[in-house]
């Protein structure tokens, strides 16, 4: 998917993710903000899995940042709400909430 600036108008953002659930829209939850609350995240974790404590430098790209409570059931981005990840526990911390029947993020 290419990105395209209207991605992040809130009239098509949800439009926009029931067509394309794997696309960058799925990863941008407030728009202009995301990005600052993502690195607030990040900074407060210092840059580390807080689940198997790999580093973003041991990594060698951003770690994840994830909703605890996912974001379409809450439209909870609070930093309390939110946990620095690599792609694998990410991917984990998904499949748990849809076992216990949760929508993940």
């Amino acid at each position: 998917m290419k990105f395209k600036e209207d991605m992040f108008d809130e009239s098509k953002f949800f439009k926009l993710r029931e067509k394309d659930t794997a696309g960058l829209a799925r990863y941008r939850r407030n728009y202009e903000d995301w990005e600052s609350i993502r690195l607030a995240v990040r900074i407060r974790d210092n840059f580390t899995c807080q689940r198997c404590g790999i580093t973003e430098e041991e990594l060698g790209r951003a770690l994840d940042v994830h909703h605890k409570n996912p974001f379409l059931k809450s439209e909870d981005s609070s930093l309390d709400n939110l946990i620095t990840l690599c792609r694998s526990c990410h991917k984990k911390a998904d499949l748990e909430l849809e076992k216990n029947g949760i929508v993940p993020e």
